[in-house]
This record gives structure tokens, sequence and C-alpha cells, in this order.
């Protein structure tokens, strides 16, 4: 548990009130933050954090009111740091697009912060791949239509999109059996005089995933397929700004044994020095998952074919993979079954594959007759938080979370985050820049499909939104301290004294001990204690009525309680007005 701080001197003064806007994220499990409902379904939802601790959540919107109707229309929002929509509710239209159906489409940010989204697209002559852009302020910056990567009677399907580290964004895509990848300027032009076409000889070849890597690069995983009976391989490429296949024109087998499991394209996460780590699972000879992870060159780091989480009887399935680069640990988190019992396991590698949690892997839940599904990993802390879903029955789906320290050990036990029972799927799951969870689902509680999102803070806690409340005892002292910012972590804060012209100075008096009187005659009502070890003052002179300062961008601030109060002085003596009592937050 996060525990308020008690010294805070050097951060006077400390505020009131959030400004007014929709939603933020809930304190309770019973009551998760709804992001997109409406009368028709909002699928397959996808998470994308920004660098101010907010992210974009977007989703699929079968709108009955859309043209044409019941088309499951592309839709974006944008979150800020503590879960208040930024964006009218149900957020930016992208798309009005005819589906009846869904396939997968992709979400990112790029490198100005901007929303970056690659679907398929039924608005023009057949099906199309369609790349679009969403500033900050809700904009569609390449126009209504977006940009249409494709002009063909092809099968197109499974468009992948990410921002690079110069400023560009490179969308991937499966068209008949190969994969395509193009890059684009921040206009959406493309820069590549034809598509990059990556192939293997005699079968089809999908875009699994795709990342920003280093110096513009990007990497893609692809999955390798055929027919029904054909074994599925995962491979890996990288590509340079101009299109250069780094990793050889054959790519690089991540794993060329057995089989991926028929409909699973396997995702991967960036190592932040230039590789990747991947995590899938095999069917071949049993439902097992593994890991690997490669440098920048592309050199597996793991043994070939990678190194299974766990040995021993079971079924692993759905592996999820995170990286702390501090350390150079892999985690995976996945579904173990054994018979009719089902839990969710863990397992770490260091950098050369070595399992660090036993041969076992560690037990983050004991088994038992409730399913789980979607499992997620994110690193946090040194350790991981793994979040899923887990049904006792069909329809009775609840979300929870747990951390592991680098032990393995529990640092926080399973702990539900979204606590009524309905159908929850397709989790997306993204670490805050602040480094928090933030989580979003398809939700069927309220009788059709909504989008839900939650935040888990690192102690299991949800919530830890800021919240102010103006205090001035019995009255003595007028109102003249306010202000419309939030108290949130990693933001600038202002607050205003409103004073005559004759004030020649006002003050702001902070303190984490409030004193309820006594009067001073002629002086006010002393609400905040003074003199104190822990009295902060920040004084603004001649005109100015503001002040301001930066809070730190550190999660173990969220939870401090600040008391603050106004002074005035006009010359010829002072004037306290009204305190504010201040709970520091997201």
């Amino acid at each position: 548990m996060i525990q308020p701080i008690r010294s805070m001197c050097l951060l006077a003064p400390f505020l009131l009130l959030a400004v007014s806007a929709a939603g933020q994220w809930s304190s309770t499990a019973a009551s998760n933050l709804a992001v997109g409902d409406g009368a028709g379904d909002q699928v397959q939802t996808k998470v994308a954090p920004l660098p101010d601790g907010g992210c974009y959540v977007s989703w699929f919107d079968s709108d009955p009111t859309g043209s044409p109707a019941f088309g499951y229309d592309v839709r974006v929002q944008r979150l800020d740091a503590g879960g208040f929509e930024m964006w009218p509710h149900r957020g930016v239209l992208v798309a009005d697009r005819g589906f009846s159906s869904t396939q997968d489409y992709d979400l990112d940010v790029d490198i100005a912060g901007n929303a970056i989204l690659a679907f398929r697209d039924d608005r023009f002559a057949g099906t199309q791949i369609t790349a679009a852009s969403v500033d900050g302020n809700g904009i569609l910056l390449w126009g209504a239509n977006g940009v249409q990567l494709t002009s063909t009677t092809s099968f197109v399907a499974v468009p992948k999109i990410c921002g690079t580290t110069d400023g560009f964004v490179v969308v991937a895509w499966l068209q008949n059996s190969d994969a395509r990848v193009q890059r684009l300027d921040s206009a959406g032009t493309p820069q590549w005089a034809t598509d990059v076409v990556l192939s293997v000889g005699g079968f089809n070849v999908a875009p699994s995933d795709l990342h920003e890597s280093d110096a513009g690069n990007v990497i893609v995983a692809l999955q390798r397929g055929g027919g029904f009976t054909t074994p599925r391989y995962l491979y890996a490429q990288k590509l340079d700004p101009a299109g250069a296949l780094l990793w050889g024109a054959g790519h690089v087998a991540v794993y060329d044994t057995g089989s991926l499991q028929f409909g699973n394209y396997p995702t991967f996460v960036p190592d932040e020095n230039g590789g990747a780590v991947f995590g899938w699972y095999g069917t071949n000879p049993a439902l097992q998952s593994f890991a690997q992870r490669l440098d920048a060159a592309g050199a597996e780091q793991f043994a070939h074919n990678g190194v299974s989480v766990a040995s021993g009887a079971g079924d692993r399935t759905g592996p999820a993979v995170a990286f702390d680069a501090g350390s150079q640990t892999t985690f995976v988190t996945y579904n173990e079954t054994s018979g009719s019992n089902y839990r969710v396991g863990a397992q770490a590698f260091d950098a050369s594959g070595t399992r660090l949690w036993g041969t076992a892997g560690v037990a983050v839940t004991s088994y038992s007759g409730a399913a789980t599904s979607d499992v997620r990993a994110l690193a946090i802390d040194g350790g991981v938080m793994a979040l899923w879903a887990e049904a006792p029955a069909f329809g009775q789906d609840r979300l929870f979370s747990s951390r592991l320290d680098a032990a393995g050990s529990a640092a926080v036990a399973p702990t539900l985050f979204s606590s009524v029972p309905a159908v929850k799927f397709r989790l997306d799951a993204a670490l805050s820049s602040l480094g928090y969870a933030i989580v979003a689902w398809q939700d069927e509680g309220s009788g059709t499909s909504d989008v839900l999102a939650q935040n888990v803070m690192p102690d299991g806690t949800l919530g830890g939104v800021a919240s102010a409340a103006s205090r001035n005892g019995i009255g003595v002292n007028p109102v003249v301290y306010t202000t419309t910012d939030r108290p949130a972590v990693g933001q600038t804060w202002t607050g205003q004294v409103a004073h005559a012209p004759s004030d020649v100075i006002t003050a702001v008096l902070v303190d984490f001990v409030p004193l309820n009187g006594p009067v001073v005659p002629g002086f006010g009502e002393v609400l905040v204690a003074f003199p104190s070890a822990f009295v902060s003052v920040q004084i603004s002179s001649g005109t100015s009525d503001t002040h301001s300062i930066p809070l730190p961008a550190n999660l173990v601030f969220v939870g401090a309680i600040i008391y603050s109060q106004a002074l005035l002085f006009d010359g010829a003596g002072f004037q306290l007005g009204n305190a504010l009592d201040l709970t520091v937050g997201l």
C-alpha cells in the first residue's frame, strides 16, 4: 500500500479541485470506467500509453445510427492520467465502416503523441487497408478518409502499425499470401516507391506484431502458415528506414519446429536495445509456452526454438511477455491446465534464457475449476504484474491482478479489479508512463458489449485520483484561494489567491496537520499550523495572485495529504484566507 508522505516542504503550494471532465478511474472493482458504451456492441479494445501518464483507447463500435447502421466503426478516446476523458464521451469517429463482423486492427502512438491506427476499410472500392492519425485534440490529421495503403482486389487483413523513433509511421499487413510493409511521414505520405514484400516461398506469411526499434528501424513478427494442416512457424524481420531487411532475406526463424496453435498470432515486446522478446505456444508434441529473445542483430539469446516456461505435466497456453531492461529479465505469464483445473503461472528468464523461477515456474493462483484466460503481463518494480480473467462458469468472468517481485514471490496477492460477473474478454493492458497498469476490455455486464477500463496501481489498489476540498473553519476568513487544476503527479499545479489592488503580497502556507482555530483578532482564523517544522511558504508580490509548482512524476506521492492556506498583506496588516485540503493523486 502506498503510504501518505509526511514531509513535502518543497512542493508548496497544493491546490484544489479537478477541472470538469467526464469519467475518472474508479476506486472500486464493482464499477469500472465506461469508455465505449451505447446501443450497439463495442468490441476489440486496444490501449496505447502516452508520455503524460494518460493513454488512447480504441475499439470497434456497432453503431445503430451509423451510415450504414450497425457497421463496426473505428473509434478512439483519449484519457488523461486520472482516467478523465479528454474528448466527448465515446470519443472520436475515425471511420464509419459497414462491416458486419470484425478482424484485427492496431493502435499505437507516434513520436508527436498522436494516436495512429491501421484497420480494414470498406468505405471505398472493395476492402482496403487504411491508416489514420488523430492528434491530442481529436483532430483527424490525415483527413476524414485517412491514408489508403492498398488499392487492390486481393485479400487484405491483420494490419499492424507503429511509430518510429525518427518521427515516421510504419504499417504492415497481409495481402494475399505475403506480408507487406510501408513507411509514412507525419503527413501520411508513403516513403517507399513500392511496398516491401516479406515472403516465404510456398507459404502464407502474415504480420503477427510490429514495434519500433532503434534508429528509426522497426521489427515485425511473421506467422508462416498455409492450409489447415500446415505447420505454423514464427519468424522475425528488422527493417531500416530505407526498407532494407537487416536480418537477412530469409528472416530469423524464431520457432520452426512443431506448430503454433491455429489462429495464434504471437506478440513481442522491444528490449529497449534494438532487439525483441517473444512469447508463443505450440501444439506439438503438447500445448506448451515458450520464450525467445533476439538481440539487435537478430541473434538468438536463448536456445533455438525458445525455452519452455515450465516442464512437467499440464498444458500451458496463452503466454504474455514483459521485459525489464534494467535487470535484463524476461517475464512470461500464462494459463496452466491440469485436467479440469486451471491456474495462472509465471516464469522469469535471465539474459541467456535460464529459468529463474524453477523448472515448474511459479503459481500465481492455485488450481481450481474456474477457467483462466486473457492473461497479460507488465514489468513493474523489478518484477511482473499479471492480469487475467477467471470464470467459474460461462458469463461469470471476473478480472484479477497480482504482482510478483524479482524472486517470484507474491508482492501483491490476487486482487479483483472488475468484480461484477459477466462475459469479459479481449483484455488489453499497457504500462502508464507513471508506472501503473491501464487495462481495457469488452464487458457484457450491461446486456450489450461495452468497453470498460480500469487502472491498477503497483500495490493492487484502484483509482488514486486526486481530490481536494475547501475549508474555512467557522467562516472568519474570506474565501479567496481557488484553482481549476487537478493536483496530479507529473503536472504543474496552479492556484489563485484573489486580492484587492491594495494588497502587495499574497502567500500560501502549507502544512500536514490542520489546526481548527483559534481566532486571532484582526488577523483571521489559523487553519494550518504555523509556525511548524513542516510549514512551507510561497510568496507572490505586487499584482501577482498565482502560485504554481510542478509535482514529481512519481507514484509515491499518490495519497499524500496536504493542507494549505492563503495569506494576504496590504502593507499595513495581514489577513488569512480559506484553506485547501488536498489529496495528491493521478
